[in-house]
């Protein structure tokens, strides 16, 4: 079993070298992760443009 990650995109998959046959398993696109209160806590930045008015 294999997984091979590029950014937000994983791709779970299994080789079979004596057949020479590759199955991909999964595909996974992971999603926007919202901040928690301890990341907001540090931000020094406005998170939206009404806050920064």
């Amino acid at each position: 079993m294999r997984i091979a990650s590029v950014g937000r995109l994983s791709v779970i998959s299994f080789a079979d070298r004596a057949l020479r046959h590759l199955s991909v398993l999964d595909v996974v696109r992971l999603g926007h992760r919202s901040p928690t209160a301890y990341e907001n806590a540090f931000r020094t930045t406005p998170t939206t443009p009404a806050q920064a008015a």
